[in-house]
């Protein structure tokens, strides 16, 4: 028996040894142990314990392992629906933090409301054998596409919403709201004030700023830019296009100040999970 903590340090490596040892002989025997222990009450209180234990210790360590494995994932996808050159299938864009993933037929037509995005929708889509019917758009070209079913890149582009009377008068509307508020809020230059892109159509408003400063207001499209024009154009503000905007959620900047408009295409084939 051990007498002290002092006598206990002096052969703690062989008691570790002589443990080690046993469990290695007897593995069925101690494993059927500990499985008949977790079932009694004792042990399943022990048990939640320990996981919510071990929970706190490593949640900085998980939450590095998921990004790891997610930007993994997702690159896989970008190779597989790109013929093994990220870039988007419509305008070229090779900036890997503008792209996404892109059902080619949108499922308002097909009838199928999406069920999985992101994460859940990439697994879906390895786990199937990377079925057909995607493709790789940037966020400019993704966003022309859901608004008018085709990019406006597309020497065919008609905007077919424009055949109908109500939806011309109201879209004239919108369209001067927005032209307004771009031209506030560009100092009159009508252009991304990062990448300096000038095609109104895929120009947005970026909150400067966390929208959790922005108490009271709408979070965004026309509600917001009418809102704006009646408070008379408060400072806070700026246009971005939709590619540099995204980018700006994701990393708190936009990539073109981050990398001086290199490529970021991540090296993660070589990493560790």
């Amino acid at each position: 028996m051990i007498s002290s903590k002092k006598n206990y340090e002096e052969i703690k490596d062989e008691l570790n040894r002589k443990r080690r040892n046993h469990r290695l002989k007897n593995l069925e025997s101690v494993r059927r142990k500990a499985r008949d222990y977790s079932k009694t009450e004792k042990g399943r209180k022990r048990t939640r314990r320990s996981e919510r234990t071990n929970y706190r210790n490593n949640l900085e360590r998980d939450r590095k392992r998921g990004k790891k494995k997610y930007e993994l994932l997702k690159y896989q996808i970008m190779m597989r629906y790109s013929n093994n050159v990220p870039q988007c299938a419509c305008c070229g864009e090779l900036e890997y933090d503008f792209l996404s993933l892109d059902h080619i037929i949108p499922q308002a037509i097909t009838g199928k409301l999406p069920n999985r995005v992101g994460v859940h929708l990439y697994r879906k889509l390895k786990r199937e054998g990377f079925p057909d019917g995607y493709q790789i758009l940037c966020s400019n070209c993704n966003l022309a596409k859901r608004d008018h079913g085709v990019c406006i890149h597309d020497k065919n582009f008609i905007d077919k919403k424009l055949h109908c009377i109500v939806y011309e008068s109201q879209k004239k509307f919108q369209d001067k709201i927005k032209q307004m508020i771009i031209e506030k809020y560009s100092n009159e230059t009508n252009a991304c004030v990062c990448c300096k892109l000038t095609d109104i159509r895929f120009l947005a408003l970026d909150h400067i700023y966390s929208i959790e400063n922005y108490k009271g207001m709408p979070r965004g499209g026309y509600p917001l830019f009418l809102w704006l024009r009646k408070a008379g154009f408060p400072p806070g503000f700026q246009i971005l296009c939709h590619n540099c905007n995204h980018s700006k959620a994701k990393h708190g900047i936009c990539v073109h100040m981050i990398k001086n408009n290199e490529h970021s295409q991540p090296n993660i084939i070589n990493n560790k999970l």
